[in-house]
């Protein structure tokens, strides 16, 4: 709790040195982009030694986070969903995980190249993460007889997911596109209560 209180305190200053940049370099060049605010400003407002530094620092630290987060994510999609839909033991979750990692590095790299800026890509995490994953965590925070079970907030996260990823995909022409997101988040938090419902009410078969 302490950690957290701590961490969620030294955020603050940090973030006012990002905004600090970020509007330093739209003063000196008013009009420049925002994903290449950072990148002007270390190479134009800083002698040739430091910027050589800084963009090192920034190339390990892109390259730090992004391994784990994929290896994070492939684990996860292993370990808590393919091995429980499908019932895999330890050694074939662990071949199902390597697979993974390979599957999510070529679609990370297809939305790298479709977006081509971080603002996008951010945007486009976003809207998934919200659309699927924001209304189950909440019905899990409440508690009490509206909590889902496992299965059930599993197939909310993946309807709201989809819904936010056509809603954000920019090739794709749907109705409602600006709405899906939204869409998604209802359907997040509506499935999961239906599908808990119905399984509670489902009959228990009593063995002799």
């Amino acid at each position: 709790m302490n950690s957290t209180l701590h961490a969620s305190v030294l955020v603050i200053p940090v973030a006012f040195v990002v905004s600090g940049l970020g509007i330093s370099a739209r003063l000196l060049a008013p009009g420049i982009a925002p994903e290449q605010a950072l990148p002007w400003l270390i190479g134009n407002a800083l002698p040739p030694s430091v910027t050589l530094l800084l963009l090192v620092a920034l190339v390990a630290a892109l390259m730090s986070s992004a391994d784990s987060t994929l290896l994070g994510q492939a684990m996860i999609l292993a370990d808590d969903v393919l091995s429980k839909v499908f019932d895999l033991d330890e050694k074939r979750v662990v071949v199902v995980a390597k697979a993974c990692v390979v599957a999510l590095a070529l679609l990370s790299l297809l939305l790298a190249l479709s977006l081509q800026g971080v603002i996008a890509s951010l945007l486009f995490a976003y809207s998934v993460f919200t659309a699927g994953v924001v209304g189950p965590l909440l019905l899990g925070l409440l508690g009490g007889n509206r909590r889902p079970d496992g299965a059930s907030a599993l197939v909310g996260i993946c309807v709201g997911g989809l819904c936010g990823l056509i809603g954000s995909v920019p090739w794709l022409v749907v109705p409602l596109k600006a709405q899906m997101s939204l869409i998604g988040l209802g359907l997040s938090i509506v499935v999961p209560l239906v599908l808990s419902s119905l399984a509670k009410r489902r009959p228990t078969r009593i063995r002799v």
